[in-house]
């Protein structure tokens, strides 16, 4: 979403796009269209909400406060990933915590 959302900003930008322009080229690419398509459904309703949010604001105002939307986006998305990061760290310390404590309990049973 990061780098989209970067794609879009570099095509405001440089070349100016029209929303139309920007959806259809991002629509072209298969990771992008890929991630368009799974707004609602594989994102977290969080995620979801907020990058249609994003996409639905394009056009409406110049392109400075377009950029700087999409500025507010990315560094909205920055802080999901570091919280999933968190998370994920916690979760695998506490699945190696307890994949080492049952191999104990086995080896004490068998023992």
């Amino acid at each position: 979403m990061i780098s989209m959302l970067g794609e879009i900003s570099e095509l405001i930008r440089y070349t100016k796009c029209t929303t139309e322009e920007i959806l259809s080229r991002l629509a072209a690419d298969i990771s992008y269209n890929e991630l368009l398509n799974s707004i609602g459904r594989e994102l977290y309703p969080d995620e979801s909400k907020l990058l249609d949010d994003t996409l639905s604001k394009l056009g409406t105002t110049d392109s400075e406060g377009q950029l700087a939307m999409i500025g507010y986006s990315v560094s909205r998305f920055r802080s999901m990933k570091e919280a999933a990061e968190a998370a994920q760290k916690e979760k695998c310390r506490l699945y190696e915590v307890l994949g080492f404590m049952s191999g104990a309990f086995l080896a004490v049973l068998l023992i």
